[in-house]
């Protein structure tokens, strides 16, 4: 129980049984209209509360009422090697122009590790630049979910990415 030295009248408490013993406390509060002549200030009505939002995430968390947070992007757009990053960056902002949420991957690790990346923020498709695509003016387009990739060239990119995100066949 809070200390109930400085309350006056009305005292509440929210717990929850998630929460076991002492830690099972929301929050609680109530009118202390004390509290300012106790500190040296003059007399002031009040009413406060205060709410444990750790506990609050704990217990939505095993309720299962944590509501999914949104994808970061829909687009990962990489590169091989550093060499073709300029290349890609045109290619993120085609997409990015065609409406879709994208993301350009610019470190220099290796392809494995940024298309974990890409699931991580929740991508489900992945634009892949190498030194042959930027030849052929063409893109590698990895459906992270389909687990299938095809090379499409540049004038048909955002057709396809699309097609990919609206769940229809490429």
């Amino acid at each position: 129980m809070r200390g109930l030295d400085y309350y006056s009248d009305t005292v509440f408490e929210f717990w929850h049984d998630v929460l076991q013993g002492a830690q099972s406390s929301l929050g609680g509060g109530g009118r202390y209209d004390g509290l300012g002549e106790l500190l040296g200030f003059p007399a002031t009505p009040a009413t406060g509360y205060a709410l444990g939002v750790e506990r609050i995430l704990m217990v939505a968390r095993a309720l299962g009422t944590i509501p999914q947070a949104p994808t970061a992007a829909d687009v990962l757009v990489c590169s091989v090697e550093p060499a073709e990053a300029e290349a890609a960056a045109g290619i993120a902002r085609l997409i990015r122009d065609a409406g879709t949420r994208t993301v350009l991957d610019v470190a220099e690790r290796r392809l494995d590790r940024k298309l974990r990346g890409a699931g991580r923020i929740g991508a489900r498709v992945a634009v892949i630049i190498g030194e042959n695509e930027v030849t052929g003016d063409s893109a590698v387009v990895r459906d992270l979910d389909g687990h299938s990739q095809q090379t499409v060239p540049i004038t048909e990119l955002a057709a396809t990415v699309s097609r990919i995100l609206g769940g229809g066949e490429s």
